[in-house]
């Protein structure tokens, strides 16, 4: 993951993790992720991909499953690694 995206999934305070999540005594289980090219713009070090999973969530209020779907940036790391990154998450075209 990017430094970016790393930074965007810091969006929950701790009084709402505990009252939202803890509180409820929430848990989640994803199936397996599925992901697919979408129809961004693509160059040689960077692509939009659709991710998606089925997510069940049990808590004091019952159990939902729901589909998951986010589209995001992909962007080959510099250096000898090779390797995509999962960078920022897509909004808009």
């Amino acid at each position: 993951m990017t430094p970016d995206a790393g930074r965007a999934l810091i969006g929950t305070d701790a009084e709402a993790w505990a009252r939202e999540v803890v509180g409820t005594h929430e848990t989640a289980t994803c199936e397996p992720a599925t992901v697919r090219l979408s129809a961004g713009p693509r160059t040689e070090t960077r692509a939009h991909v659709a991710i998606s999973a089925a997510r069940t969530v049990r808590n004091d209020h019952g159990i939902a499953t729901e589909m998951w779907r986010e589209d995001r940036r992909v962007v080959l790391a510099y250096g000898p690694s090779g390797r995509w990154l999962v960078d920022v998450a897509v909004v808009g075209g």
